[in-house]
C-alpha cells in the first residue's frame, strides 16, 4: 500500500524560500496599488508568524505547510514557489469589507495556489474539497461535505478554468464558487439556478474556449462564458437540441479540443460541432453517428494530446482531432480493456498515464508510449481496497492520481507508482456527509491557479 509518510514534507524549505521570495517582492511595492500592497504585507509577515500559529499544529506531523517537497526535489518546488508568488495578490478573497483575511484562510490560499486543490461533487448537492498539499487519502484532509444548496438534488458533474468551480446536475440546476475561496462552504457557492428554458437534467459539463459547455437530457445543450458569473441564469445560452435520435435520450459526456466541441451518449453515438461556428445553434452540430463496436454508450470522454478518448462499455474508443470526427469510420473500433468488469465511467490523464475507472471497484492504466485507443494496451484490477462497489470519476493533480464514486469513497495513487497495482491505492475512505439518499459522488475535478 502507498506509505504517505514517506511523503517528502519539508515545512522550513517553504518558510524559507517564501520569506525569501517576499524581500524580492518588495522591491515592487511602488508600482504596486494600496490593496496589493497590504496583502504582500500580510503575506510577508505570515510567514514569520504562521508557525506559531497553533490553528496550523494540528496535522504538521502529517502535512507539509504548504507541501512545497511533493512530487519533486527542493529545488524544483522552490522555482515552482517563486513562479506563483506573483499570482498571489490577484487572488479574489471574496471580501467586500476590504479586510485582510484569517490566517488559516491565507494558509489556504496560498496552498491552492502553489499546488492546487481536488473538489468532487455529488448527491444531494454535496460539495467537498482537498488541498492538494495535503493527504487527499485520509478523511481528515477533505472539507466536511456540506450541502451547496440545501436541496435534495444532485451535482452530476463538475469542471474548472483554474479560476471558478461550476457545478450541473439534475432539474437543469447550474451554481459556481471561485476556486480561491473555500467551496466546501455553501455560502461560497451561488444559489443554484435553473439554466433558461430547462428541458432535463445535466449529465456533464466541461471547460474549454474559454466557455463552460453543460449537457444532458433530450439531447440538449448550453454554453456559459467563462468571464461570465455561470451562477446568473441569463449567463447562459438558451438550451439547443443538436440533431438527435429515437434512442438516444442524452447525452453523457462533452470534450473541447483543436477547435471542436464532440458530445457523447447513449448506444454510442456522438455528434462534433466546429468551435469557428455557434455551437449554440443546435443545425450547426453534426447528424449523430455511432462509434463502432458500442452496444451501450460512451460515458467518460476527454481531449489529450491531439485526440479524444472514451471509455464505457468495459472498452475504449477514441477519435484523432485532426481527423472529421462527425464520421463513424474516424474513430477506433471498442476494445475490450482485459479484465474490465461492466462499466467504465470516467478517464483522466497524468504524467503519462490515463487512468480509467468503473463498476467493481475497477482501475487501469495505460502508458501513453502504447497504442491507449486499444483496449489490450491497458492494465487495471478490481475490488480496489475499501471499495467493491464502483468508482464513478477520477482527476488528476499535483503528482496524484484520486478516484472517487459510490457510497462516498474516495481513493488515492502517486502518479509516478504503477497504478494498475491495487497495492499503490490506498485503502478506499467514506467521507463523512455524503452516505444519504443520494451517497454518491459523482464527480471529482482539480484546479490551480494558471492552469487554464
Amino acid at each position: 500500500m502507498i506509505n504517505f509518510k514517506d511523503l517528502n514534507y519539508r515545512r522550513n524549505s517553504f518558510k524559507d524560500k517564501f520569506c525569501e521570495n517576499s524581500k524580492f517582492e518588495k522591491r515592487k511595492f511602488k508600482k504596486m496599488g494600496a490593496r496589493k500592497i497590504g496583502i504582500l504585507g500580510v503575506l510577508f509577515l505570515f510567514c514569520i508568524t504562521s508557525f506559531l500559529n497553533n490553528s496550523f499544529s494540528a496535522n504538521a506531523s502529517s502535512q507539509s505547510v504548504l507541501g512545497i517537497a511533493r512530487g519533486g526535489t527542493n529545488a524544483n518546488s522552490a522555482e515552482r514557489a517563486s513562479k506563483n508568488l506573483g499570482r498571489i495578490d490577484s487572488i479574489n478573497y471574496n471580501n467586500t469589507d476590504n479586510e485582510f483575511p484569517s490566517s488559516k484562510a491565507t494558509y489556504d490560499y496560498i496552498n491552492y495556489a502553489l499546488n492546487g486543490k481536488f473538489v468532487i461533487a455529488g448527491g444531494n448537492q454535496k460539495v467537498t474539497e482537498c488541498l492538494a498539499s495535503k493527504n487527499c487519502g485520509e478523511a481528515n484532509s477533505w472539507e466536511g461535505a456540506m450541502s451547496s444548496g440545501g436541496s435534495a438534488n444532485i451535482w452530476y458533474n463538475i469542471a474548472t478554468d483554474g479560476k471558478k468551480f461550476v457545478v450541473a446536475g439534475a432539474n437543469g440546476l447550474v451554481s459556481e464558487c471561485l476556486a480561491a475561496n473555500n467551496c466546501a462552504l455553501s455560502s461560497n457557492w451561488t444559489s443554484p439556478i435553473q439554466t433558461p428554458q430547462f428541458i432535463g437534467t445535466w449529465q456533464n459539463i466541461a471547460y474549454g474556449n474559454n466557455e463552460f459547455i453543460a449537457v444532458g437530457g433530450a439531447m440538449t445543450i448550453s454554453f456559459c462564458k467563462s468571464s461570465s458569473n455561470c451562477g446568473i441564469a441569463s449567463n447562459w445560452s438558451t438550451p439547443t437540441q443538436t440533431p438527435s435520435s429515437s434512442d438516444t435520450p442524452a447525452w453523457w459526456g462533452v470534450a473541447y479540443g483543436n477547435g471542436k466541441y464532440i458530445v457523447t451518449g447513449h448506444n454510442g453515438y456522438i455528434s462534433q460541432c466546429l468551435a469557428s461556428t455557434d455551437c449554440t445553434i443546435g443545425s450547426n452540430w453534426s447528424q449523430i453517428v455511432k462509434v463502432p463496436g458500442t452496444t451501450n454508450y460512451v460515458d467518460g470522454f476527454m481531449y489529450n494530446d491531439g485526440k479524444f478518448i472514451g471509455v464505457g462499455d468495459g472498452g475504449v474508443t477514441g477519435c484523432l482531432a485532426t481527423s472529421d470526427c462527425s464520421v463513424a469510420s474516424s474513430w477506433t473500433t471498442v476494445t475490450k480493456i482485459p479484465d474490465g468488469h461492466g462499466i467504465l465511467r470516467d478517464i483522466t490523464y497524468g504524467e503519462g498515464k490515463y487512468i480509467a475507472v468503473g463498476d467493481a471497484g475497477y482501475i487501469a492504466q495505460c502508458q501513453d508510449t502504447n497504442d491507449c485507443l486499444n483496449g489490450q494496451n491497458w492494465t487495471g484490477f478490481s475490488n480496489s481496497p475499501g471499495q467493491n462497489s464502483y468508482w464513478i470519476s477520477a482527476a488528476y493533480g499535483n503528482g496524484f492520481f484520486v478516484t472517487a464514486g459510490s457510497i462516498g469513497k474516495v481513493s488515492v495513487c502517486k502518479a509516478s507508482s504503477n497504478c494498475s497495482i491495487s497495492d499503490n491505492w490506498s485503502t478506499a475512505i467514506t467521507l463523512e456527509g455524503i452516505n444519504d439518499s443520494d451517497g454518491n459522488w459523482w464527480n471529482i475535478t482539480y484546479a490551480k491557479p494558471g492552469m487554464s
